[in-house]
């Protein structure tokens, strides 16, 4: 190749490598942006009514597959922070649950319908269930994973007949700091469907083994 072919091969490179470099600082900042959009949280305003359209007090509203929840208050309404196309679900003792997508542009109203009639039902976990929220909000404690302790802690409570959880207890201890690990995942919980027995609500026992196990 001459001198002269070799110098405008080179002009044509010291052209293409500012040119593809500005599309490529391009994509990144158009998919940075991409990202921080979805990351961006709205206010999802509602109200949580029956079918006569009278406000429900005291309805769970949760997002779907988080811990972010918030119960409406005597006038029905509720406002939660939330990304674009969150699920949400909402759920009260005697109504049927419901899922529903949130609107950010308006507010919401969620219809909830009378419960059937259930004759016998065991406690139910609303949302993801509970072997999910256990693995999602699970924190093992410094002391021991330094220590390289793990084992299965088993815990049992009451759920109550309003779906809360209470007189928790250490059935099999396996170290303090991982039993009062489990306590706490158990307290935090939200509202369970309690129980049902001749088609009233009812207190059951409930045991769970809760896992610690090192990666």
């Amino acid at each position: 190749m001459t001198t002269k072919g070799k110098r405008g091969l080179k002009m044509k490179w010291d052209w293409c490598i500012p040119f593809f470099s500005m599309l490529g600082i391009l994509f990144l900042t158009t998919c940075l942006q991409a990202a921080e959009k979805d990351s961006v949280k709205f206010v999802a305003k509602g109200m949580v009514v029956n079918k006569n359209k009278q406000p429900l007090c005291g309805a769970y509203v949760m997002v779907k597959n988080s811990n972010e929840r918030i119960y409406t208050g005597v006038d029905g309404k509720f406002s939660l922070a939330v990304k674009k196309g969150t699920k949400l679900v909402v759920s009260l003792l005697g109504k049927m649950d419901k899922e529903v997508r949130a609107k950010i542009d308006k507010e919401m109203q969620v219809v909830l319908t009378d419960e059937e009639y259930i004759e016998e039902r065991m406690p139910q976990f609303v949302g993801e269930g509970v072997e999910m929220y256990i693995v999602r909000n699970i924190k093992y404690p410094k002391d021991a994973l330094e220590m390289k302790i793990q084992g299965k802690v088993y815990v049992q409570f009451i759920i109550e007949k309003d779906g809360s959880v209470s007189e928790i207890k250490i059935l099999r201890p396996v170290y303090p700091s991982l039993d009062y690990e489990a306590c706490r995942i158990i307290r935090e919980m939200p509202r369970w469907r309690p129980g049902i027995q001749k088609g009233k609500p009812v207190r059951v026992s409930y045991t769970i083994p809760i896992n610690f196990m090192l990666q």
